[in-house]
């Protein structure tokens, strides 16, 4: 039976899939115009701080005009009780999807779409908003990909600037490593997802994604990405500014995209990378350190005392599994003489109706709504985690990892020592992936199968680092 909200929006088929709820495609019986509807399930819309998550995320959205941002009609709470957001009906792949259907991008259709991301981003930067979940799952391509009309989705983890900020959601492989050294997301967090996606757009792999979420956020501080080949060094050392570990050393969104706008043209022709499936994808950075005094290292986050900790937790989801895979463990600090990781290859979702509210909210602990990737950095107590001390060169067989709670803390002298620092959670070992079917709607929302590092090592390859990406079969197409 079609259900029909508010007697004006017609439900016509699910098209992505959460743990907090469903996107629709829908059609506005008053304009006949297609929308897509973002819509809580009921056990959510009984949880006050999803529900208020959820209205902030349509007021971000009412917020940012731009062009690359995908935009909110109206926001319904219904008689029923329900909770749902219209928004724009876009079409086109997430990026996700379109990489693993048709490997990396050429590099000038690589710098057009990064380009477009990083506009968005600034003008979301200018709102005083950060995204704090950019990866290819939440950025929507359009046909042919290099053309213009990139959209990026997904505000369901946002944060405001110059707020307390109580929770922090991060997907491991995109997350900055001043988050995960207990520092609340800023401008220059999501710079350092747009490197990230940059990689993963020109190589078709994820460099971080594989293992546990305790070796995925080591590795951001002590891992970076090693150079792909056929990339031109203009290129190449815009991807790194994106890496820097100080993120004082990162560009401006606004930079990054005209200097991937200036890059662009030099670039047509350029064929896309072809990386070997034993090329290495990560090395050690090396001793550089940041310059931000704020930053907290890795030693000291994983192997201090428990205070007033902070907990990396899964967001609740009812995935689509693939085959299991194994993780091993991953040092804080590799040995100097360490040999590069490398990754199978891998590319890198009342009974009255209220328009949109604009304007500042109460601070609230944010819950991922519908993105199954996400995970949830909140305050807590637990026990002290034992640090991981394998030698990354050699692999360990392991079982799948099992979900459980495991609890760090910044030191209590640290500047940093803010909750949502960087804790773990094993992730669970059947490499699950959500159901990524988002075509043409708000990509991120309940999509980006297996960006919560589903996958670990395959037989052969050091551990952590990489199993092959799940066909289009495993997302139910």
């Amino acid at each position: 039976m079609t259900r029909i909200l508010e007697q004006r929006y017609e439900l016509e088929a699910e098209i992505a899939s959460g743990a907090a709820g469903t996107v629709w495609r829908a059609r506005d019986l008053t304009t006949g115009t297609p929308v897509a509807v973002k819509l809580l399930h009921p056990s959510a819309a009984a949880q006050p701080d999803v529900v208020e998550a959820f209205g902030e995320e349509a007021r971000v959205l009412g917020e940012v005009r731009h062009p690359g941002v995908v935009r909110a009609h109206e926001f319904l709470h219904t008689v029923d009780g329900s909770y749902a957001l219209v928004m724009d009906l876009v079409a086109g792949r997430d990026l996700r999807r379109l990489l693993i259907a048709d490997g990396p991008l050429a590099p000038a259709a690589a710098a057009s779409v990064l380009a477009q991301v990083a506009a968005a981003i600034s003008a979301v930067h200018a709102a005083g908003v950060v995204h704090g979940d950019v990866k290819p799952g939440n950025i929507l391509v359009p046909e042919p990909p290099g053309t213009d009309g990139v959209r990026l989705v997904d505000f369901g983890v946002a944060q405001r600037m110059q707020r307390p900020v109580g929770a922090t959601h991060a997907t491991p492989e995109y997350v900055a490593p001043e988050v995960v050294a207990g520092q609340p997301p800023m401008p220059a967090s999501d710079v350092y997802g747009i490197g990230i996606v940059a990689y993963e757009a020109l190589s078709g792999r994820s460099p971080f994604r594989g293992g546990s979420v305790d070796e995925v956020l080591r590795r951001h501080h002590g891992w970076t990405v090693v150079q792909l080949p056929g990339v031109p060094e203009p290129l190449w050392d815009l991807i790194n500014r994106c890496l820097e570990l100080d993120p004082a050393m990162r560009p401006t969104a606004g930079e990054l995209s005209v200097r991937l706008a200036e890059l662009e043209p030099a670039l047509v022709g350029l064929p896309p990378v072809a990386l070997a499936p034993d090329s290495p994808t990560l090395q050690p950075r090396g001793d550089r350190e940041p310059t931000n005094g704020g930053f907290v290292s890795l030693d000291s986050l994983l192997g201090s005392a428990p205070a007033a900790s902070s907990m990396v937790e899964p967001v609740p989801a009812e995935p689509t599994p693939i085959e299991p895979v194994r993780s091993g463990p991953v040092p804080v600090a590799a040995p100097a003489e360490a040999a590069p990781w490398q990754a199978d290859r891998e590319p890198a979702a009342g009974g009255s109706r209220a328009k949109l509210l604009v304007g500042v909210a109460a601070g609230v602990v944010l819950v991922a709504l519908l993105a199954i990737g996400g995970w949830l950095l909140v305050g807590g107590g637990g026990q002290q985690p034992t640090p991981p001390a394998a030698d990354p060169r050699h692999p360990s067989a392991s079982t799948p990892a099992q979900h459980h709670h495991r609890s760090v803390s910044p030191p209590p002298s640290s500047p940093s020592a803010t909750p949502g620092g960087g804790g773990a959670q094993a992730d669970g070992g059947d490499g699950a992936a959500p159901g990524d079917q988002g075509d043409g709607t708000d990509g991120g929302t309940g999509t980006d199968g297996g960006d919560g590092t589903g996958s670990g090592g395959t037989a052969g390859n050091p551990p952590g680092i990489g199993g092959p990406m799940p066909t289009m079969g495993a997302f139910g197409n």
